[in-house]
């Protein structure tokens, strides 16, 4: 797999790639990713095709979806602390 570019986007961090006749737009905030992959044809055939499908609907949707994701983060942490606070040690004297 190798870069063949970034996109520019304020938001998130936006790289493609390039392997076996596909393209995957990878997009980063923070600790969450997001990929898409898309086959290599005869509408992508390069980095300039592959930046048309980021378009600001997609951005959105990917902003969405990170959102969506931290949630899920959030409550999971959490309820992994509530599980190390439920458990009782043995009293030691």
């Amino acid at each position: 797999m190798r870069v063949i570019g970034e996109i520019e986007n304020a938001p998130f961090k936006i790289t493609v790639f390039q392997h076996n006749q596909r393209f995957t737009v990878k997009f980063e905030s923070g600790t969450y990713e997001l990929g898409f992959r898309i086959r290599e044809d005869e509408q992508y055939k390069n980095f300039e095709d592959v930046k048309k499908f980021v378009n600001p609907q997609l951005i959105e949707d990917v902003k969405r979806h990170f959102q969506n994701m931290h949630r899920s983060a959030l409550v999971s942490f959490s309820n992994v602390n509530k599980a190390s606070e439920d458990d009782e040690f043995e009293t030691i004297i």
